[in-house]
């Protein structure tokens, strides 16, 4: 329910008036006084709260509402810590821009809440103590806990980052540009764009912890497929049109068997 806690605040409001208690708006810096925090888990604790203080013979309590808008939304925005390396922006970008993604999700829709209240806090004083009684929307409770988990995802891949990686050698990227040069999505790869689509699709995690390496690792499985793979493949493509020939097929026919081109059967025969 979207107005919830304001819902709430007025059934409180109106039984505090029924006790001879005002609500008066206003802030409290909690680290001033002691605080005792009211248990605000069953629907009704505000009954008991606002008893208490008429017992205590308190004749107001304070009341702070917190209204959503795009500045609390941005309060919960999960970002990058300000002591991250400037020496390695490359990948923790790249990490920012995946829970930026994620956060976008998260939050499509949330702008229609603006202008709600999401949580209110009482508090009304005697002996020296302040007794609060805080309440937050469930959807807002929801929102901040899926912020939090994304914030604590981003400090860990932050974490993960700081760890000095060992660099590729000569011979794992030659294995790892060898088993590239051999995967279909890469052969068909037509620019260099698409190659390097191929490699985050075939090895995500070289592209994320080698990325100054991928260049390099794209140029090499290209030599291998131009040199080694391709000429096979050819030569192997040659000899099926060469046997498909001989048992009495035509070129049109050959080609769609094949997936080739017309010019291409030609050019083997």
């Amino acid at each position: 329910m979207l107005e919830e806690v304001k819902c709430e605040l007025d059934e409180i409001t109106q039984f505090a008036k029924e006790h001879s208690i005002a609500m008066v708006p206003g802030t409290f810096e909690g680290d001033k006084f002691p605080v005792a925090d009211w248990d605000t888990a069953e629907p009704d604790s505000y009954r008991s709260y606002i008893e208490i203080a008429k017992i205590l013979s308190c004749p107001l309590v304070v009341v702070e509402r917190n209204m959503f808008d795009e500045q609390a939304l941005e309060d919960l925005r999960p970002t990058e810590s300000e002591e991250s390396d400037g020496d390695e922006e490359e990948e923790p970008d790249a990490i920012a821009m995946k829970i930026e993604e994620k956060w976008s999700e998260l939050t499509r829709g949330h702008s229609r809440k603006f202008g709600s209240m999401f949580s209110f806090t009482l508090h009304y004083f005697s002996g020296g103590i302040c007794y609060r009684y805080d309440k937050e929307a469930n959807w807002y409770e929801e929102l901040s806990d899926s912020a939090k988990k994304l914030r604590e995802e981003l400090e860990a891949a932050e974490a993960a980052s700081d760890v000095d990686l060992p660099e590729l050698t000569k011979a794992e990227i030659e294995s790892f540009a060898r088993e590239l040069a051999n995967c279909e999505l890469f052969q068909k790869a037509a620019n260099q764009n698409a190659r390097r689509f191929a490699l985050e699709k075939k090895f995500p995690q070289i592209a994320d912890d080698h990325a100054h390496r991928v260049s390099e690792l794209i140029y090499q499985a290209k030599g291998i497929l131009d040199l080694e793979i391709r000429p096979q493949l050819e030569a192997s493509l040659d000899e099926d049109i060469s046997k498909l020939m001989k048992q009495g097929l035509t070129k049109n026919q050959i080609a769609k068997q094949l997936k080739v081109t017309v010019s291409r059967v030609s050019k083997a025969i």
